[in-house]
């Protein structure tokens, strides 16, 4: 299976960029593709990106850190050439900066 299927190469490169930060800095991940949690609370790179990009829709990956949520980010694969316009929009959960810093930095990487 092709990790990231419908992705544009910048979309595939923000994407997995953020991924692998969340996930080494700690972070299990949901991944929630319009219907249905398809992972469930994973540290798995693989598993995650395998689950992305499936469908155009909006794809939601829920953030907890340490059995705390932090927030959720979602994507859409809509063909994006600017890397981060694949992030339609991003939550952090009241009093945490975490998703924020977040995209900021793989922003400015990018």
């Amino acid at each position: 299976m092709k990790l990231l299927q419908y992705a544009t190469p910048s979309e595939a490169q923000a994407v997995t960029l953020i991924i692998s930060r969340l996930i080494n800095d700690g972070c299990q991940l949901s991944v929630f593709d319009g219907e249905e949690w398809t992972v469930r609370r994973s540290t798995s790179l693989i598993e995650v990106l395998s689950e992305l990009s499936h469908t155009d829709m909006i794809e939601t990956v829920r953030v907890r850190k340490d059995d705390v949520k932090m927030g959720e980010i979602d994507f859409l694969f809509q063909g994006c050439i600017e890397a981060m316009g694949v992030v339609v929009d991003y939550q952090t959960t009241k009093d945490n900066s975490y998703l924020n810093d977040v995209y900021k930095q793989i922003n400015a990487q990018l």
